[in-house]
């Protein structure tokens, strides 16, 4: 899968996006708000063993420090994305990367199947964020909304390959290693 862009469609993304702490955490709560209600809802919390025992013990997950953290590290990878969108390359290495990064968290035989169904629900939390901007103009909002749909299936395409190929044992860019917890590179 491919990813092309233009200076406009770059602009655009960025003047729909926001450095705002307290929106960015809206943006990506409305996300796994959307995920856990939804049809999938009971199974995609399994994939965060911290939810079952905090709602065991009576506790409000989306209260709870590790939910905050949780959607501020899902826009934080759009917020990447967005800042290194004009180097394509490293663009690709990041989310692959970060997909490889996530058979230390996600189940083994996890199926595609669940990848779609956050991928929906980005695209939700999304589109809530674009609707919500009353500066765009109509033709604005249809083109911020499409093409932030691109970018979510390019984002989510390279995540998913480098979760399943280091399933495999491969590593497409063997060479080049994310530093945890950031997105600079090392030889």
């Amino acid at each position: 899968i491919s990813w092309t862009s233009n200076p406009r469609d770059v602009a655009l993304l960025r003047a729909t996006w926001t450095e705002d702490f307290e929106i960015l955490y809206n943006i990506g709560s409305g996300i796994f708000h959307h995920l856990f209600d939804g049809p999938n809802g009971t199974e995609s919390k399994t994939l965060f063993p911290w939810i079952a025992k905090y709602e065991e013990e009576g506790i409000d997950y989306v209260q709870t420090n590790d939910f905050r953290v949780l959607c501020l590290r899902l826009v934080q990878t759009v917020a990447i994305f967005l800042e290194e969108v004009g180097d394509k390359a490293k663009v690709e290495v990041f989310l692959y990367k970060l997909g490889a990064r996530h058979v230390n968290y996600l189940p083994h035989d996890l199926p595609p199947a669940c990848f779609e169904t956050l991928r929906e629900s980005v695209h939700f939390g999304l589109n809530e964020r674009i609707n919500s901007l009353p500066r765009l103009t109509k033709e604005e909002r249809e083109r911020a909304i499409h093409i932030w749909a691109d970018t979510v299936v390019y984002i989510f395409h390279l995540v998913q390959e480098g979760f399943y190929d280091a399933l495999r044992g491969f590593d497409r860019f063997p060479h080049i290693h994310l530093k945890a917890a950031s997105h600079h590179f090392a030889p």
